[in-house]
């Protein structure tokens, strides 16, 4: 195993000694990390990426922690800091920062996660060994061997927040960010987070694990926004067990960072349960995304529905690999994904394999991908109406766009997720 990791591993472990429980965790993970390996090309999930990119950025070393400031700021960024009205936590480099977060919400109950370490680790530990994980998650165990950093969020039961939750990750240059985060939302709660990923412009690797846990029938709406630096990589793991009625919807929005990787794992275990996908995502020149899904029905009577669309201009890479595993016991399921992808540069590549296993017969799944340019029938229909080619143009990638935008159930959002796509693929005028 490369010679920066044990590094990295051992300075945490020397500097931060942590509860003997915690400790052991951490232990364990690295010795799961290193007998595993890095993700690499001939795991199905990692095909089209691989793992070489964690050796082009720079030197990896663990994130300085005592840093109070941010080397940049986004402009969609600067909005949410500015605007006392919203719901916010704000963190640099993993730590909180109170002075500049502000939440309104009583019924949330939140913590940066070193504290409910320190609090309650067993609840927490206990969360993350529930979930076993395959080769392919080798980075998600090196996440938990680093665990300390990231937010603990609890929403009671019968709680319903108000408005939208804020959950803003600052990363300064020159380093590797270990963020871990753990969303619980008990039965008949309800909420909508909103987390924005952006940093420096200089290199800096955010690894970061998210685990959702639904309780029976109650509901999360997030969305999750990338705008990393321009020499940044992103890899995000999800995992997310849904009880019985619940609802999970999701949207994916990566417009900034040299490379992202969001992988998605669901399992629907309760009847009725019912996931929803979505992405859209605009990369530029140099840019590679990889989107990575895999939905578990469970079931009986569970539904998922996905649609991720890209749009790739310059010399981009996109890559979507879904897959949808139907259990044996999960009949009257419903599947629905679908993967479209706008090619507006004459290099850029995308790669797209959706997939289906089904082990039952009483089911109804239905899965598709397209790879195409600007339908030349619609461009003609639009100049013909003494509209510009460029301006039609405009009009068409927008179109593309608002499918996925329309269909994001937090509302404050969609027109800020409009107009950050727009200006990522220059439609503005």
């Amino acid at each position: 195993m490369d010679a920066e990791f044990s590094q990295i591993f051992q300075q945490c472990q020397q500097n931060d000694p942590p509860h003997a429980s915690v400790f052991g965790f951490r232990e364990d993970a690295y010795q799961k990390f290193t007998a595993m390996g890095l993700p690499n090309r001939r795991m199905e999930e990692w095909k089209y990426t691989g793992s070489t990119f964690l050796k082009k950025g720079g030197k990896l070393e663990l994130s300085n922690c005592d840093r109070i400031s941010y080397e940049g700021t986004h402009p969609f960024v600067a909005e949410i800091l500015e605007d006392n009205n919203i719901n916010r936590l704000v963190f640099i480099d993993g730590v909180l920062r109170p002075e500049l977060s502000s939440m309104k919400e009583n019924d949330l109950v939140y913590h940066p996660l070193d504290q409910k370490l320190a609090s309650n680790p067993d609840a927490v530990l206990e969360l993350l060994k529930s979930r076993s994980y395959k080769k392919s998650d080798s980075l998600v165990l090196f996440n938990h061997a680093l665990l300390k950093r990231g937010v603990h969020l609890f929403l009671p039961k019968g709680k319903n927040l108000k408005q939208p939750v804020f959950i803003i990750h600052l990363q300064n240059s020159g380093s590797m960010h270990s963020l871990t985060n753990v969303i619980e939302i008990e039965e008949n709660a309800s909420g909508q987070v909103v987390e924005c990923y952006a940093g420096s412009q200089e290199y800096y690797l955010n690894n970061v694990a998210t685990h959702i846990h639904l309780q029976n029938n109650s509901r999360l709406q997030r969305c999750k926004l990338l705008l990393e630096g321009v020499k940044a990589e992103h890899v995000g793991h999800h995992f997310v067990s849904q009880g019985r009625d619940s609802t999970f919807q999701n949207t994916a929005v990566s417009l900034q960072g040299r490379l992202n990787r969001d992988g998605y794992c669901v399992d629907l275990d309760g009847e009725n349960a019912f996931v929803q996908l979505d992405g859209i995502n605009a990369l530029q020149n140099g840019q590679h995304l990889d989107s990575c899904t895999e939905i578990n029905h469970c079931r009986p009577h569970t539904r998922s529905s996905q649609l991720y669309k890209n749009v790739l201009q310059g010399e981009s890479r996109g890559v979507f690999y879904g897959q949808i595993n139907v259990h044996r016991h999960a009949v009257k399921s419903n599947a629905n994904q679908l993967n479209r992808n706008l090619m507006l540069g004459s290099r850029s590549e995308m790669d797209t394999r959706p997939q289906l296993q089904i082990d039952n017969d009483d089911v109804k799944c239905v899965h598709g991908a397209t790879v195409g340019q600007l339908n030349d029938q619609e461009r003609f229909y639009l100049t013909s109406r003494a509209i510009s080619p460029e301006i039609a143009d405009r009009i068409l990638c927008q179109a593309f766009a608002d499918e996925v935008i329309n269909r994001l159930p937090i509302m404050v959002m969609q027109e800020k997720i409009r107009l950050l796509v727009r200006g990522a693929l220059d439609l503005e005028g």
